[in-house]
């Protein structure tokens, strides 16, 4: 309660001053007060919020490291093949006394010479039948009888042509079956292991030994089984005459990495890859299968293909050697340098980021990989830092 003073003991007339009852009690309470406000901040400070306490909680963060590595670098393409035979013709044994088109009487195979995949020329023997060789004889050869010494004609000219080829000289092409044609013959079944015909103690080509292949050479691909009995449904040999056709699919960005009549590689199964040659690329087509954009690709059959089976798979080059190499995004740039950044271990000393870098040469890159150079004190299996 406040009171009004005396107005006569007021030294200053006019002036009146209000006086405060429990002064005490009001100071009491300020000071509760004071504590109370002090406390209230020191609890403030001291309570940590959900979300600063998960903060403070959090783990730390851990760079993603990776280590330099020995890989293969490669933009090379590789596409699945299909394969398409080629032509083929099926070769009848001739027949003793008969022409060699005709074959009416059985004879029966008693010794296999070639096994299917091998290419065939002229002058090669082929098999034994009925215990005599066969021999490979070029398709313009008009053989119709045997010769013997003395006889002349185109058949006579074409075998001494033959026998020249074969590298067996003094069989001079003048179509007269002279002495020397006959020592040329003596000589060519003498290298295959063979004694030459003879009638009378003198040599003589034996038309039912020959037998003409329709083209320059061909792949066997089919060969009767020792035992079996010839005829005129039953071929000595079956000869693949023009080479087959390898076909392949690519997309348009693909099909930039060949060119017509560039060589590619064609590797069957697990054979090593040989070489063979880009014939055509068609035009872009929608692919009823996949309904993209393809374009297809077309290629000759290499003559050195290897006869196992196995996919197929045509390569637009070779693939390269392994390269020491880095992940692309590991490599950081500063003008026109390159470098990556060795990572540390928790236990070493704090080194500044420039002190760790590694230049880097970038040589090639493909797959999210990059080819370098780097010093030798970085070798394979160095850690480097791809987020920090």
């Amino acid at each position: 309660m406040v009171k009004s003073r005396d107005s006569g003991s007021d030294p200053r007339p006019g002036i009146k001053l209000d006086r405060i009852t429990h002064a005490p009690r009001l100071i009491a309470f300020l000071i509760v007060a004071a504590i109370l406000i002090a406390l209230a901040f020191w609890i403030g400070t001291r309570v940590v919020s959900p979300a600063d306490a998960a903060l403070s909680n959090a783990p730390k963060t851990v760079g993603v490291t990776a280590q330099i590595e020995s890989r293969v670098i490669s933009d090379v393409v590789r596409l699945p093949a299909t394969l398409t035979e080629g032509a083929t013709a099926s070769l009848f044994a001739p027949v003793p006394g008969e022409t060699a088109a005709g074959a009416a009487l059985a004879r029966v195979v008693t010794k296999n010479l070639l096994a299917p995949g091998t290419r065939l020329t002229y002058g090669m023997a082929i098999a034994e039948v009925s215990g005599t060789p066969i021999f490979a004889a070029p398709g313009s050869m008009p053989l119709y009888r045997s010769i013997r010494e003395g006889d002349s004609g185109t058949d006579v000219k074409e075998l001494q042509s033959l026998l020249t080829s074969l590298g067996y000289t003094g069989a001079a092409p003048t179509g007269k079956a002279d002495p020397q044609t006959m020592a040329a013959l003596v000589r060519f079944y003498k290298k295959a292991g063979y004694a030459a015909p003879s009638a009378e103690e003198k040599p003589y080509l034996d038309i039912s030994h020959w037998l003409r292949i329709p083209s320059d050479t061909g792949t066997v691909t089919v060969v009767a089984p020792q035992g079996t009995p010839l005829s005129t449904e039953t071929p000595l040999i079956t000869l693949q005459t023009s080479p087959g056709t390898l076909a392949a699919k690519a997309t348009d960005a693909q099909s930039a990495k060949f060119a017509v009549g560039s060589d590619v590689l064609v590797q069957y199964g697990t054979s090593p890859a040989v070489t063979a040659r880009v014939g055509e690329i068609g035009e872009v087509k929608v692919d009823d299968s996949t309904g993209q954009f393809m374009r297809t690709l077309s290629i000759s059959i290499p003559t050195d293909a290897p006869a196992t089976g196995g996919p197929i798979q045509i390569l637009s080059s070779a693939e390269p050697e392994p390269v020491t190499a880095v992940p692309l995004v590991a490599i950081r740039h500063e003008g026109n340098s390159a470098y990556v950044i060795r990572a540390q271990e928790d236990s070493e000393p704090t080194t500044s980021p420039t002190e760790l870098r590694i230049p880097i040469t970038i040589i090639a890159q493909s797959d999210g990989w990059a080819a370098v150079t780097l010093p030798e004190d970085a070798p394979v299996g160095t850690e480097i830092v791809v987020t920090p």
